[in-house]
């Protein structure tokens, strides 16, 4: 598993903690860097999205899902997730297995891309070949 964060700390946090945060703790407080969007009411939509990561990173959630939609055109069907208050909400493409799920994060952005054990495999040892090089 492989983990991209994108941050956007130059925006700041006024107006954005009563609807879609709990801080991914207490309901109302100020949010954190990395807090997920935990109002389980409904999943966020993109003017949401944009405002609790960012403008920056909201550039980013833009271009991987059009660089998605555009690679694999009709595979994926994306999916809001909610793991819990915990973990909030993210959104999954999956066709039978997982492909990625892009976890909208205060002010950041995180993705986690699901590789085959041979893949992974092949990550391990490129990455141990460069470690000595």
């Amino acid at each position: 598993m492989k983990a991209i964060v994108v941050t956007d700390q130059a925006a700041g946090t006024a107006g954005m903690m009563g609807i879609l945060c709990g801080g991914g703790k207490r309901h109302g407080t100020v949010p954190q860097i990395g807090d997920r969007i935990t109002d389980k009411s409904a999943p966020p939509d993109e003017g949401g999205v944009r405002d609790w990561i960012g403008p920056q990173a909201f550039v980013h959630w833009v271009k991987l899902r059009s660089w998605i939609d555009a690679s694999y055109p009709g595979v994926f069907a994306p999916e809001w997730l909610y793991g819990g208050k915990n973990r909030g909400w993210s959104l999954r493409y999956k066709k039978t297995k997982a492909f990625c799920t892009i976890l909208p994060e205060y002010r950041r952005l995180s993705i986690v891309v699901v590789v085959g054990e041979r893949n992974a495999r092949n990550l391990r040892s490129d990455a141990m070949s460069g470690a000595h090089s």
